[in-house]
């Protein structure tokens, strides 16, 4: 893959991530329909992208809980 096709992947990477982040039907369906949240067929590559993808909001989130619960639960 050249140059300018990683940054292409990554820039669409970026946005599901985004749109996961955001948008919990989309998120659910990414999950558990990749190939209809997408409105295409997905190739091998593009279901282990969405894999990563899937982890990565998921990690995300645990993040975003950790640091609230962090704050909100703060006795000092």
């Amino acid at each position: 893959m050249n140059k300018e096709r990683k940054e292409i992947a990554k820039k669409n990477q970026k946005k599901l991530i985004l749109m996961a982040l955001n948008d919990e039907k989309f998120k659910k369906l990414l999950i558990s329909n990749p190939e209809k949240a997408l409105k295409r067929k997905m190739t091998s590559d593009d279901k282990k992208d969405i894999k990563l993808i899937i982890t990565i909001v998921k990690s995300i989130e645990t993040q975003i809980t950790s640091i609230a619960d962090a704050f909100l639960c703060n006795d000092t």
